[in-house]
């Protein structure tokens, strides 16, 4: 027992020690640390190198490699943690009597006993490393940098791994920092080798290919390891290549070939070789063209003939290097990667030779089997996109040209033609039929053969059971059988399919076919009708394909000329346009683009002769007009945005209900723009002006303007309604000024609630109409967020079916059903709960079951226990949060508690525990490029020496300074409150998006393990800033709190007359609000508007009042502004005279 207790990591003497160190060490640590080993062991092991892209300096970079270790690194990081959790001891020990020497002393100082420890938060942060999760590996190995800040080896060895980390998530000025400090480090072999292929990674990560050489080639000289030193060589070769120093590229390659065990290293470091070709050198040749004729090259093919066709193309024979490319592309079996970069090389052969059609297909090939990580993919999708619709149209052209042709035939030219095709695809099947014939024949007679030449001993019927297998003869048969049927085929999944990328759409269609029982009627390409179906042989349809013709030239034309820069083949497609289509509407714009692309060419005739056809031939188009006046474009675009600028006005002052002023304006854009491009728009808003001011024949004749301009589909379809229902005597209601006016009100009071009677209701009047009985039988209501999907709100029901059905269980019998309470509020409504208390308990567990809070996510919802006669209430109040403001109230002896099961505070609430009286943190996030953390952690400090500081990294882009156990809740939002309004620190904060929050221990964990930084923030803001009275957070002279009182205030000039600009507000402004007039300055006044319970209800009195532009016509030609403020922060603006800075306050933190 007594042995028992010494052992304890709450008592520090030499047993217990001794104990945990060893246990540590040979126990916990120990089977953590293999599975690390085995982790990594499993990566190199594993890995599939691409030779065809740069090698990554480490395997891990792969991210396909990196997931091979991720069960191991999880076991790791276990261990790692139960070793600190059960064997780290921080208790001081006893002090001993005489025993005051500096040695004694300095171990007493110690904040770790158990001298293992450094090593598993060293294994611990090694590890969230592999798993990718860089901020916890980052903070674990600074905590490591604060505990162990003497021991000068762990500090390297961090130093290192920190490095690594920085890097791989960009950061990379600190990563360089790190790096620096690492210069002149005492490094054992391993950690020097480490460095240099991290430094390498910086680099080539930076795409700083030239700074990455030197550390490669010190890579090289450190690294002793027989495996791994070919590959650094080899990836050093394509560092060199990229900067084109072929010399040393095939140095390195020839010492990554020397001495190497793996096959397809050696092979393709020789395929290199032929990228570092110098001329001259015929060696490097030979060694191609016998690697050729070698059979165990036989999958390798693709990239011997692709190395050749470098070679040649390097020699300028081009028409070589390209049958070479194409050999490369044909004999490809499983590198998707090799094909991809063959079909680049033919792609730009072809481009660059206008060959677009051929271009088009084998860049598309290339994009098919390419990576998408490729550093150009964005650029040749791009390309592709283009070259497609270019081909489309082209084909087009070929195929309605053919058919218009076809049909201009007599008939019996026209199925003499289609007979012979007939006649010559049955000749091909029969053909076709006689070689396969023969090809059995020829089987036949080797099996035959193969038969009696083996006699016994290999067939299958013998007794001595040999295996189909074991015979090499059958084998190599059997092969070109394969090779025969099928060709060259890569071993993997539905093999038998060419193009994968049809696999799920073939598959879905069978699906589908076999669902219906339908099948598509398969087309005979052996009858007439194939062939004579599509031709245009009515006047209509050969309209309809001279149409495509007509459009498919012009898109083309448009393609060559503004896409690839081909004036030529642009030239080529006007003037057949402008030769075949007189008539068509877009010929204004192919004489224009015509005289573009011949300009480009500098066929100056050329160019005049399309200038002189436009002008003549379409004086009045704005291409003729632009041709002759430079300037002109610049005036219409002007014009336009003058009337697009008019025209928003106009439509503001419409949705606002002045649909005088509105229609005055769209009258005055038709007579300042008479012809505009917004023709159709404007007069469809003049007209549904009038539609509501005037009388019904003068509404009718604004419609017809409106078809008689030719407006979209949509303006269309609503004028044709509005006439349909004019023409059957429907008359349109016809507003007054004053009923205008009153619709105005009515829209201002929307966030309102009125009773039967029209009356405005308060808040006590409709609490009364709820009551508290809790013996009736009671519904529980899960109200739907109104974007839910119906695969989320699936499988939520499916959900809430499970945990009925557990507790039918237990005799408990519920029904659900959906029911849509009002207008797009629906809500799942659970029955027969006999009393509250049952209902209660129900309640209770959907609300904080995981897969409920899983399927809601993070979208607003609402859970309750109601009476039949309380949910009749809210149907008729549609106001659910006054409902559940009651509910919690009555139902719920802990007001908070009732926020997190109902959801007003939603899901995060369960993700984040409320402790006030637990110890907090405050914690500070900054962007890590924007801001010195130094200098205001230095700041932070002199505010308050008494708190620790520390920092904690978040993402890629963010890092937190902490300050640790600044107190309780209370205390905690002093110290936020003092902190954000030290001058200090504030000034070095302006300008950056910073966020600053307190937050326990337990919460600072969970927050900075998931990354759920908009959750907590969410979760401070309802629990700590929510009813806080005077406590908010101070921003400078401000103070920020949404839920005390706010005003509405209008800055504006005093040479305004103020009582006319209030009789303005007073008109407009609802029950309940007060309007009065305070002196500013000397120069400026404040309306303010008074009588908003919190920061909603003012915004959205806020919002109204900008978007009601009448409000302001007194304040014409002056300027003003306008926001929402809180008592204390406006007694703060008028003393200080600060109405700039706290504009820039309310941005931040009310316009966002």
């Amino acid at each position: 027992m007594m042995i028992l207790c010494s052992c304890s990591v709450k008592k520090n003497n030499f047993f217990s020690r001794n104990y945990h160190q060893m246990t540590t060490r040979y126990n916990v640590y120990f089977n953590g640390n293999q599975a690390f080993k085995a982790g990594l062991k499993n990566m190199e092991n594993r890995h599939k190198e691409d030779y065809t892209n740069l090698l990554p300096v480490f395997v891990s970079n792969n991210e396909q490699t990196r997931s091979v270790c991720s069960s191991d690194m999880d076991y790791a990081i276990e261990k790692a943690a139960k070793a600190i959790d059960k064997h780290s001891i921080t208790a001081k020990p006893r002090r001993r009597k005489n025993k005051d020497s500096k040695n004694y002393q300095t171990f007493r100082k110690k904040k770790e006993f158990n001298k293992q420890m450094d090593k598993c938060y060293l294994l611990l942060g090694k590890a969230y490393f592999y798993k990718k999760k860089y901020a916890m590996a980052n903070n674990t190995f600074r905590f490591i940098q604060r505990q162990y800040a003497d021991d000068d080896e762990i500090m390297t060895e961090v130093s290192l791994w920190l490095f690594r980390s920085l890097t791989e998530m960009g950061r990379y000025d600190e990563a360089e920092k790190q790096m620096n400090r690492l210069a002149g480090a005492d490094l054992n072999r391993q950690q020097r080798e480490m460095l240099a292929a991290a430094r390498t990674d910086f680099y080539v990560r930076q795409g700083l290919y030239a700074q990455a050489i030197p550390a490669g080639e010190q890579l090289v000289n450190d690294c002793k390891s027989w495996k791994r030193k070919p590959r650094y060589n080899f990836m050093l070769s394509q560092l060199y290549l990229k900067e084109n120093q072929d010399a040393q590229a095939m140095y390195a390659l020839k010492k990554a070939a020397r001495f190497n065990f793996n096959y397809e290293m050696v092979f393709n470091a020789k395929i290199n070789m032929a990228l570092a070709y110098q001329t001259g050198d015929g060696s490097v040749v030979k060694k191609l063209n016998k690697m050729l004729r070698d059979p165990k090259n036989v999958d390798f093919k693709d990239r011997i003939y692709y190395a050749l066709g470098n070679i040649e193309e390097k020699k300028g024979n081009e028409p070589e290097a390209i049958d070479l490319y194409w050999k490369s592309v044909r004999s490809s079996v499983s590198n998707d990667n090799q094909q991809a970069l063959s079909f680049y090389k033919l792609g730009d052969y072809y481009f660059k030779n206008r060959d677009y059609i051929t271009a088009q297909a084998c860049y598309d090939s290339c994009l098919f089997t390419m990576d998408s990580r490729y550093e150009d993919y964005d650029k040749l999708r791009t390309l592709v996109t283009d070259l497609t619709s270019l081909v489309v149209n082209l084909r087009t052209i070929q195929e309605q040209d053919s058919l218009l042709r076809m049909a201009a035939l007599p008939e019996d030219e026209r199925l003499r033609l289609v007979d012979e095709k007939i006649q010559k695809i049955k000749e091909e099947e029969e053909a076709a039929r006689e070689a396969a014939k023969k090809a059995q024949e020829e089987r036949s007679f080797y099996e035959r053969n193969n038969m009696i030449n083996r006699g016994s001993d290999y067939s299958q019927g013998s007794g001595t059971g040999d295996w189909y297998f074991y015979n090499p003869m059958t084998v190599a048969l059997g092969k070109n059988d394969f090779k025969r049927k099928w060709g060259r085929r890569k071993l993997e999944d539905n093999w038998r399919r060419q193009n994968k990328s049809k696999i799920e759409f073939a598959e879905l269609t069978e699906e589908i076919t076999g669902e219906t029982g339908e099948k598509e009627e398969k087309a005979d390409v052996k009858s007439r009708d194939y062939y004579l179906k599509n031709l245009p042989i009515d006047e209509e349809d050969r309209k309809v394909a001279e149409k495509k013709v007509e459009d498919a030239y012009y898109k083309a034309g448009e393609i060559y000329l503004y896409k690839f820069n081909d004036p030529e083949k642009a030239l080529e497609c006007f003037d057949a346009f402008i030769g075949r289509f007189a008539g068509s509407n877009d010929l204004p714009m192919v004489y224009y683009m015509g005289y573009a692309a011949a300009s480009q060419q500098g066929q100056a005739a050329k160019a005049e002769k399309y200038k002189a056809e436009l002008i003549e031939k379409f004086p009045e188009s704005d291409f003729a007009k632009g041709l002759q006046d430079p300037e002109y474009f610049k005036k219409v675009d002007g014009e336009l945005k003058d009337i697009e600028r008019m025209y928003e006005e106009a439509y503001a002052r419409y949705q606002q209900v002045y649909y005088t002023e509105a229609l005055a304006i769209c009258n005055d854009i038709l007579k300042r723009y008479p012809g505009n491009k917004l023709l159709p728009n404007v007069l469809f808003l003049r007209a549904m002006c009038m539609v509501n001011t005037a009388p019904a024949a003068e509404a009718r004749e604004a419609l017809n303007e409106v078809v008689a301009s030719r407006p979209g589909k949509e303006i269309q379809e609503v004028t044709n309604v509005l006439l349909a229902s004019l023409s059957v005597g429907d008359a349109p209601v016809m507003y007054s000024e004053a009923e205008m006016a009153q619709a105005r009100a009515l829209k201002a009071n929307r966030n309102w609630v009125f009773d039967e009677e029209g009356n405005l209701r308060g808040e006590e009047e409709r609490e009364l109409a709820y009551k508290a009985e809790k013996d009736k039988e009671y519904t529980v209501v899960f109200l739907l967020p109104e974007d839910f999907t119906l695969m989320q709100e699936t499988r939520l029901k499916a959900r809430l079916v499970f945990i009925n059905a557990a507790e039918a269980v237990e005799g408990k019998n519920y029904e659900i059903g959906k029911e849509e309470l009002w207008y797009k509020k629906s809500a799942f409504l659970i029955r027969r709960f006999t009393d509250y208390k049952e209902a209660e308990e129900y309640l209770k567990r959907i609300a904080t079951d995981k897969a409920v809070l899983k399927a809601i996510g993070d979208k607003g919802y609402r859970i309750f226990a109601i009476t039949d006669e309380n949910l009749a209430v809210l149907k008729r109040l549609k106001d659910v949060d006054n409902y559940v403001d009651f509910f919690t109230e009555h139902y719920f002896d802990n007001k908070n508690e009732g926020d997190i099961i109902t959801g007003k505070l939603g899901t995060n609430a369960h993700i984040f525990n409320f402790a006030e009286n637990e110890t907090h943190n405050f914690m500070l996030m900054v962007p890590f490029r924007e801001v010195n953390t130094k200098r205001i952690a230095e700041a932070l400090h002199n505010a308050e020496p008494a708190f620790t500081l520390q920092k904690e990294d978040y993402d890629a882009e963010n890092e937190f300074i902490v300050v640790r156990r600044v107190g309780n809740k209370t205390q905690a939002l002093d110290y936020m409150n003092a902190v954000l309004k030290n001058k200090d620190i504030f000034d070095k904060l302006a300008g950056v998006n910073y966020q600053a929050f307190a937050i326990t221990e337990s919460n600072q964990k969970t927050l900075l393990e998931n990354g759920y930084l908009d959750e907590y923030l969410n979760f401070f803001e309802d629990n700590y800033l929510k009813n806080a009275g005077s406590v908010g957070v101070e921003d400078g002279d401000f103070v920020y709190n949404k839920e005390v009182a706010h005003k509405f205030v209008l800055f504006y000039s005093n040479q305004i007359d103020p009582f006319k600009l209030k009789e303005v507000f007073a008109e407009f402004n609802f029950a309940g609000l007060t309007t009065n007039n305070i002196k500013y300055n000397d120069d400026h006044d404040c309306m303010v508007v008074s009588g908003f319970k919190n920061k909603d209800e003012a915004m959205r009195y806020f919002t109204t009042v900008v978007n009601n532009r009448k409000l302001f016509r007194p304040l014409r030609n002056t300027d003003y502004t306008n926001f929402v403020i809180t008592d204390v922060n406006l007694e703060a603006m008028l003393k200080k005279q600060a109405v700039e800075k706290y504009l820039d306050f309310f941005k931040k933190y009310y316009i966002r």
